[in-house]
């Protein structure tokens, strides 16, 4: 089986299944999303496209497929990821000496980092 939807990712298309192939994974993902309301909502950012890719790295076995995104979820719960750049705080040693770091965010959100391979900054 293949992806749903049309979508655009990292500057690729996914193209759109149809006919009876695209009906089935359609009914597949939307059993897959009540299963896990309780922990992927679509206002935690969770869209159709990424659910879709633990269906797909289960070969779309409903069961495999919550109970790989449960520990997923329970993993990224316990060591705090979702504020790690928030509240990181890097050794002293790696402060003190470590030639670049994070410099901020970007236009879009991302983290921007520098280095300077001689140990200052240009």
């Amino acid at each position: 089986m293949s992806l749903l939807f049309q979508t655009t990712i990292g500057g690729s298309k996914i193209p759109q299944v149809h006919g009876e192939e695209g009906a089935k994974e359609r009914a597949i993902l939307d059993q897959f999303k009540s299963r896990i309301t309780d922990v992927a909502r679509p206002e935690y950012g969770y869209e159709d496209w990424y659910l879709q890719k633990w269906l797909k790295a289960r070969a779309y076995d409903l069961d495999k497929a919550e109970q790989m995104l449960r520990k997923s979820m329970r993993y990224r719960h316990n060591m705090g990821v979702k504020n790690l750049l928030d509240e990181y705080v890097p050794p002293e040693v790696v402060q003190k000496y470590l030639a670049g770091g994070f410099c901020g965010h970007d236009k879009e959100g991302s983290p921007r980092f520098g280095s300077s391979c001689t140990g200052t900054w240009t």
